[in-house]
Parts: C-alpha cells; structure tokens; sequence
C-alpha cells in the first residue's frame, strides 16, 4: 500500500490521554498486521481516540500546531511515492522505454488514488 508515513517539520510525542480531536499525526498509524488505521496528516477525532485506547495503543507523534500549515503534504506524498516506486522498479533496466514509461503511469495512478483518498477522508 502507498501511503503517507511520516511527515516532516516539527512534532512531539504524546500520551494517548493527552490527545484532542484536530491534532493531525506525525507518523501513520497501524495495527499488528501492518494495516493503516490513520496515514499521516490524518486528523484525529474523539472517536478515534477512543478506538486507540481500546487497541492499547498508548503514543502519538502529532505535528506541531504551529507547523501544520506549512508542511506540503502533496510534496512529500509525490516524493514518498517516487521512492517506493523507484524500489519496485530497481531491478528493471534504466534505459527501457516501455518500463520508463510504466513507472510513470503507475507514479500518476497512485499519486492519484492518494489525492482522492485524502479528499474523501475530509469530506
């Protein structure tokens, strides 16, 4: 799955019970099995803080409040994008056309699903 995992610029580390609905995370949240339960940038909601508490999850790394509207999120999803496209496409020869041409389909099809994954989580 391509997601977002960590944005950068300033954060800190917090107690599940010191956490309000609006603080926006750091770092993707997942379960046991690797599954996203919030990517990073994700809002947090008092019901979703209540899910955590029953999944014994007892940190968060939040994004600064006063650095949140700075972080290009669009950016540093295209740039986490490329690099784990950059790692399936390692092994193929650099100078094949038709590869090149893959890699930069599968690029705008993830960056898109991506874009509208995060436009429906704010609706």
């Amino acid at each position: 799955m391509f997601c977002l995992h960590i944005l950068p610029g300033v954060w800190m580390r917090i107690e599940l019970q010191d956490a309000k609905a609006g603080m926006v995370l750091r770092e993707a949240l997942c379960d046991s099995g690797g599954t996203v339960i919030l990517a990073a940038g994700g809002e947090l909601t008092e019901w979703l803080i209540g899910q955590l508490e029953g999944l014994g999850i007892s940190e968060l790394e939040i994004v600064d409040g006063d650095e949140e509207d700075e972080i290009d999120l669009l950016g540093v999803m295209r740039t986490q994008i490329s690099e784990q496209l950059d790692a399936l496409f390692q092994d193929t020869d650099q100078t094949d056309e038709l590869m090149h041409a893959m890699r930069q389909l599968a690029g705008r099809f993830v960056f898109d699903r991506e874009l509208e994954r995060e436009e429906s989580s704010k609706a």
